[in-house]
């Protein structure tokens, strides 16, 4: 499958096993291991650095600590799906029971450990930090459990498998591609329910798309071209739905506004820009007429921009 190499592996010995998660994964030590341990993966890698696995194996311990760590840090955030058997994880101070119909999402670069309980079975999947992340600096969902009962959540582990176990199929370019984006926006999700502890996927569907308009939005505010109607053609939302996002704030426009005026104060009470002129600052946040500016301005503060600027 273009984009897509999914190896099988069957192995005996920790040593062997601990070569290839080290190899693929991130750096651990295996502490102990079934006396007859064997394990047997099917390991997947995609495009956009992401990865998964499903793994059948003994029992076995392992730790990783910063030492290893700082050897070889990995970007990237796992998600462990429990499908049978049962685990205990530590990360830092957090501890993580994981039984059928349980995972949790792991953090490569936080000292941690873990043993199992007997034979297990689990996918394990792997992303780019920033691509859970990119919505706020918030991993509050890491060394969390999570349920395996949200519609994303099942997509995720069922899409996993199916990869996995089709062999080899005949694909169209660019699958590989699509399957890396289908994985990390199924991750989103379920990262996104377990920051807002909602089992909804619709809403924390609607977050993830609010943060994509967002960050579209705030990295043109500059424009005075940017309208809604320009943003739902490039984002391919209807105008509606963009409004939906935004009616806590009183839609798509007034936030735009409320942001460039943000911005414009700042910079108005910013004495390193006292050379700026209060029009020039105007148009530098997408504002074309200084009157325009003006009144929206003192609408928003009650107080006009020169008012501001004095004060600073």
């Amino acid at each position: 499958m273009p984009g897509v190499e999914v190896s099988v592996i069957t192995m005996h010995g920790g040593g062997a096993w601990e070569t290839f998660v080290n190899t693929h994964f991130y750096n651990l030590e295996v502490t102990s291991a079934a006396r007859e341990f064997a394990v047997c993966a099917r390991f997947a890698t995609l495009t956009q650095g992401v990865r998964f696995s499903e793994v059948r194996s003994s029992a076995w311990a392992f730790e990783s600590t910063a030492h290893q760590i700082s050897n070889a840090p990995d970007d990237g955030l796992m998600l462990i799906l429990q499908l049978a058997g049962e685990a205990r994880l530590r990360g830092g101070d957090t501890y993580v029971d994981l039984r059928p119909g349980h995972a949790v999402f792991c953090d490569p670069l936080t000292p941690h450990a873990g043993h199992s309980h007997g034979p297990q079975h689990q996918i394990v999947a792997m992303v780019p930090r920033e691509a859970l992340t990119s919505y706020g600096d918030d991993a509050s969902f890491v060394w969390q459990p999570v349920g395996m009962d949200s519609m994303a959540m099942r997509v995720l582990c069922t899409m996993i498998t199916d990869v996995l176990r089709s062999g080899p199929v005949a694909a169209a370019p660019g699958d590989g591609a699509g399957l890396a984006g289908a994985t990390v926006e199924l991750m989103r999700s379920v990262a996104m329910n377990a920051v807002l502890g909602r089992g909804s996927v619709c809403q924390a569907a609607r977050a993830v798309a609010r943060r994509d308009v967002e960050n579209y939005v705030l990295s043109r505010l500059g424009d005075p071209a940017l309208t809604p109607a320009r943003i739902a053609s490039h984002t391919g939302a209807s105008r509606r739905h963009l409004a939906n996002l935004f009616q806590h704030d009183a839609g798509l426009a007034a936030f735009m506004r409320a942001e460039r005026l943000r911005r414009a104060r700042a910079d108005l009470e910013n004495p390193d820009l006292a050379a700026l002129s209060t029009a020039a600052i105007a148009a530098k946040w997408g504002f074309t007429r200084p009157s325009t500016f003006s009144r929206a301005f003192r609408q928003q503060y009650g107080l006009s921009p020169r008012q501001v600027r004095r004060a600073g």
